[in-house]
């Protein structure tokens, strides 16, 4: 166990794209796999790179959470109304007692307010 859960003080959820078909084409929906589980988000070291001649900011950030068996780099994490890309996952101890996500904020694409968000069998919105 991490030596100080204390640090674990804020609420994130996990989600995961699930892919389904409708009037024939191929979509992508949001369902939540862990709501408001307690993290401890943390800022990385930012950096810039060029895209389509403008300079982008990519800061990464740190979720630690307790272990989890199905979390993997597709699923996402959801932090005040944000959306976090997992880029890597990482067990510091190898005793699956906590993981560190390693994340980027998502600049394009849906919102959480946007994407239709499954929890306890229903889709919400």
């Amino acid at each position: 166990m991490p030596n100080n859960l204390g640090t674990l003080c804020r609420k994130v959820d996990i989600i995961s794209g699930v892919a389904g078909e409708i009037d024939g084409f191929e979509t992508f929906k949001d369902k939540i796999l862990y709501s408001k589980i307690w993290a401890s988000v943390e800022p990385g070291r930012g950096s810039e790179k060029y895209e389509q001649d403008k300079i982008r900011n990519d800061t990464p950030i740190k979720i630690t959470i307790r272990h989890r068996s199905n979390i993997d780099e597709g699923c996402k994490v959801v932090y005040l109304g944000k959306i976090f890309e997992i880029k890597s996952i990482c067990d510091p101890s190898m005793n699956h007692d906590i993981l560190e996500l390693y994340c980027v904020e998502q600049k394009r694409g849906n919102t959480p307010t946007g994407n239709k968000i499954e929890l306890a069998g229903e889709w919400l919105e």
